[in-house]
């Protein structure tokens, strides 16, 4: 069964706990929306590291999904 709730997966490109890759491939598991972004300069703290980026990108994906009505798994 494939998720059905959009996700929106945010990582930190110098991140030295998480490797950056750990969102390549990921979509696959996601009938709903799926995107995963990286963000130069940043690490593993990226609220801290980059407040602004890690709201605007998240308001953005709310807004964009807001009224996402899980459908059946595909």
């Amino acid at each position: 069964m494939r998720i059905r709730v959009p996700l929106l997966h945010l990582h930190g490109a110098e991140d030295g706990c998480v490797s950056v890759q750990t969102g390549n491939g990921q979509a696959r598991f996601f009938a709903a929306p799926f995107a995963s972004e990286v963000r130069a300069g940043a690490g593993h703290f990226l609220a801290l590291e980059a407040p602004e980026w890690v709201a605007e990108r998240a308001l953005y994906w709310l807004d964009r999904h807001a009224g996402h009505r899980p459908g059946l798994a595909v």
